[in-house]
C-alpha cells in the first residue's frame, strides 16, 4: 500500500502485487447454487476527520459475465458501517452495473459514487467482491485506491507553475452534442479523448475508442447516467496497460504538474459557475485540460460544443473564474495513462 499526503487530501493506492497475494488468500463463498465469489480485504487504518469526501476507485480484468461490488468498511462514534460504492461489470448483463440507492446512516450517506462522511470515522478496509463468470472466470484486480478530502475546504493555492504556461497537449477533440444521445455524456466523451490521445501518442489503435462504446461501458443503470466517477475510471483502467485513478486535488499547481507529464486532466466543474453565472444550478460537467496560455489561462476541450471551430470547442478560461468552478466538485480529476 502506497499513501501521499496533500494540503487537503490523504491517496492510498493498492499496486497488481500487493492485489494479486490478496486474491490468493481471499475467502470463497457460494452465492447461487453454481456461482462463487471472492472477498478480498484490504486492511486499512486512516483516521478522517469530520466533513469529508471518499472515492474509491478500482482497475481490473473482468472476463464477460463476471463482475464485483466495492465497499468502504468504516467506523464511527455509532458503530461499525459498509457502505457500497457500487456494483461493477463490464457488460452490464448478468451482473448489473449500478450504484447503490439510499445508503445513510449516523454521520455518513453515499451519494451515488461518493461516500460523504459528516461525523470523524476511522478506515478500516476496503472489501472487494469478485463475482465469477458461468465458466467459473474471475475478475482480477489491476489497481485501487482511495481518495480523502475535506469537504468545500478553501486552500491557499501554491504558487504556479510557470514552465507549463504556453504549452498544450494535442488531445483530440470529440463532441458529445454529435451523437443522438449524447446530451449527458460529458464523461464518456472527455474519457475517449483522453484514451484517442494515449493511442496516437503510444501506437495503440486499440485504446481509441468509439464514444457510444464507452458510453455504453460506463452507464449506471440506477443513477440513470454516464457520469459515475469510479464507473469510468473502471472502464477506462480494464483496457490492457492502461491505469486510470480519480483524485481531489488541492490547486491548479497540481494540473500544471500533470500536463508537464504529458498527462491530459479530465475535470469536473459546474458548467453555470465556468461560464461566469454566480450561483451552480447544474449538475456538473466535464472538460478535458490541453494547456495554458502564455498568461496561465487554461485551455479545456470542451466536450458540450460541435467540433471545427477552435472558438466553439478551444475554451479558455481564467485560473480565479475555473477554480470556483472545480471547487464545487471537490476539485475532482480522472488521471487516465498508460500503465
Amino acid at each position: 500500500m502506497h499513501a501521499t499526503h496533500t494540503q487537503n487530501s490523504t491517496k492510498v493506492q493498492f499496486d497488481q502485487q500487493e492485489l494479486a497475494e490478496y486474491s490468493r488468500t481471499a475467502a470463497v463463498h457460494l452465492i447461487y447454487p453454481h456461482d462463487f465469489s471472492l472477498k478480498i480485504m484490504l486492511p486499512l487504518s486512516i483516521s478522517v476527520q469530520e466533513d469529508a469526501r471518499i472515492l474509491l476507485w478500482w482497475n481490473a480484468e473482468a472476463p464477460p459475465a463476471s463482475g464485483l461490488q466495492a465497499s468502504v468498511l468504516f467506523e464511527n462514534s455509532f458503530g461499525l458501517h459498509r457502505a457500497i460504492m457500487g456494483t461493477w461489470s463490464p457488460d452490464d448483463g448478468r451482473i448489473p452495473r449500478k450504484s447503490i440507492s439510499e445508503q445513510q446512516g449516523p454521520g455518513w450517506q453515499v451519494d451515488t459514487d461518493v461516500l460523504k462522511l459528516t461525523l470523524a470515522a476511522e478506515i478500516l478496509a476496503v472489501e472487494f467482491e469478485m463475482y465469477s463468470s458461468p465458466m467459473n472466470e474471475d475478475p482480477a484486480l489491476k489497481h485501487c485506491g482511495l481518495d480523502i478530502a475535506r469537504t468545500n475546504c478553501t486552500l491557499p493555492q501554491a504558487a504556479p507553475l510557470q514552465e507549463a504556461w504556453g504549452r498544450e497537449l494535442a488531445v483530440p477533440v470529440r463532441s458529445q452534442l454529435i451523437q443522438p444521445e449524447g446530451k449527458g455524456w460529458c464523461s464518456p466523451t472527455c474519457v475517449g479523448m483522453a484514451l484517442q490521445y494515449w493511442a496516437e501518442q503510444k501506437n495503440r489503435p486499440e485504446w481509441n475508442l468509439p464514444t457510444p462504446q464507452i458510453a455504453s461501458a460506463v452507464y449506471d443503470s440506477v443513477w440513470q447516467g454516464t457520469g459515475n466517477w469510479s464507473f469510468n475510471a473502471a472502464f477506462a483502467g480494464s483496457l490492457p496497460d492502461m491505469h486510470a485513478s480519480l483524485a481531489q486535488l488541492d490547486g491548479i499547481r497540481d494540473l500544471e504538474e500533470m500536463l508537464l507529464r504529458k498527462i491530459p486532466a479530465i475535470t469536473s466543474v459546474s458548467y453555470d459557475l465556468l461560464k461566469g453565472k454566480e450561483e451552480a444550478a447544474d449538475p456538473g460537467h466535464l472538460i478535458t485540460l490541453r494547456g495554458f496560455t502564455a498568461d496561465g489561462s487554461l485551455v479545456f476541450n470542451d466536450p458540450a460544443h460541435l467540433p471545427g471551430d477552435p472558438k466553439l470547442w478551444k475554451r479558455i478560461v481564467a485560473r480565479e473564474q475555473f477554480l470556483k468552478a472545480w471547487q464545487h466538485s471537490g476539485r475532482l480529476v480522472y488521471c487516465i495513462q498508460p500503465a
